[in-house]
């Protein structure tokens, strides 16, 4: 007891131990709002993030600092390192968004080649928005110098490296499990829904991402009332099924043209234009054509969500966080293209290959 209380007592203790442990949680803070920023969370979901989850996306930032702390020993390294790697992810989030329309997602590293085959053709403009995620680092920057500071110099001996690398542990371990993945979690384990924004903006980018993480492990959730025997009775009555013969000549088949245009939409259907001329009267009066609508999967589009679910009448519902042609076995899966070519169609480049075939070229 004498001990614990000349160690409150003692000034070292404080400057050396308790203000540089603050340091790094305020240093979290700043990296959980460049974040929000990032995502264009509007002022109301900010605020409706205090007071549950706007700590809990901090202290899930701060995981990372306790990660660099338990390696080298140093808040002052640790708080600047966390933090210049929350900057770039915050910016890249930030230029994510708003070239593609959704937020950078773990399943987005299955995408870095396509990414970075696109970048070359956007233009990245530095806006109000980047300018403030970048500043905010240089706070986090004298919080570590002043770290470095009040540190001094000393080497730790082994066993409180030891020390040190568990406390860390048990850290990380009380924020994950309490946090996310106990039977009765602080943030609800399943909100992923139809919009990535249901999610990241109530609950917070860092807690979302974990969400979005989590189902990459397990990226189809049961609907309700599965089971074994339902799937059974179901793929049952699929094969008894028996299509209609039908019968069609060649002039039944016209060509078909598939353009998928995500930034495409009818207007009529948001809003009540006031223009001199119709809007899309190219589009609504084509000849001989049929009109109708299809519902994209994602706020934003989403290419490969969209792309899957026009070619296959198939719903991303179930499977919101996936990217379905890195997950999905789709050999010899049912498809717009597989019901033409069944009909006799082929493509140009089908065509192409069969000429060079014939021509030895």
């Amino acid at each position: 007891m004498q001990n614990i209380k000349k160690t409150l007592k003692s000034k070292r203790f404080w400057l050396g131990t308790v203000l540089p442990f603050a340091l790094a949680v305020a240093a979290a803070f700043v990296a959980r709002y460049q974040l929000e920023i990032s995502d264009g969370v509007t002022a109301n979901y900010m605020a409706g993030q205090w007071p549950v989850y706007a700590p809990l996306n901090a202290l899930t930032a701060f995981c990372l600092t306790l990660v660099v702390f338990a390696l080298c020993g140093s808040w002052g390294i640790a708080t600047g390192v966390s933090g210049l790697i929350f900057t770039v992810l915050a910016l890249v989030n930030y230029y994510t968004r708003d070239l593609h329309g959704s937020a950078l997602m773990p399943q987005d590293i299955l995408n870095l080649g396509t990414a970075a085959e696109v970048m070359g053709s956007y233009t990245l403009h530095i806006t109000q928005t980047v300018i403030t995620i970048a500043l905010l680092y240089i706070p986090v920057l004298v919080a570590a110098v002043v770290q470095v500071k009040l540190a001094g110099k000393h080497k730790r001996s082994w066993k409180q490296r030891g020390a040190h690398a568990l406390a860390c542990a048990c850290g990380i371990f009380a924020v994950l499990y309490l946090g996310y993945f106990s039977p009765n979690p602080i943030k609800p384990a399943t909100t992923y829904g139809w919009a990535w924004q249901e999610t990241y903006y109530k609950y917070g980018y860092l807690a979302g991402s974990l969400e979005a993480a989590s189902l990459m492990v397990d990226p189809i959730l049961q609907p309700d009332g599965y089971s074994e025997d339902a799937a059974t009775e179901a793929a049952a009555m699929a094969q008894d099924y028996q299509a209609s013969p039908e019968t069609a000549n060649e002039q039944d088949y016209p060509d078909v043209f598939l353009i998928l245009s995500e930034s495409f939409y009818d207007f009529d259907l948001v809003t009540d234009l006031q223009a001199d001329q119709e809007i899309m009267q190219v589009t609504k009066n084509l000849p001989n054509s049929i009109y109708g609508h299809t519902i994209s999967p994602h706020v934003g589009g989403g290419t490969n969500s969209s792309e899957y679910e026009m070619l296959s009448s198939n719903s991303l519902m179930l499977m919101p966080s996936i990217t379905p042609f890195n997950w999905l076995n789709l050999h010899k899966a049912n498809s717009l293209v597989s019901n033409l070519k069944d009909l006799g169609y082929a493509t140009p480049v089908s065509y192409t290959h069969l000429r060079a075939h014939e021509t030895g070229r």
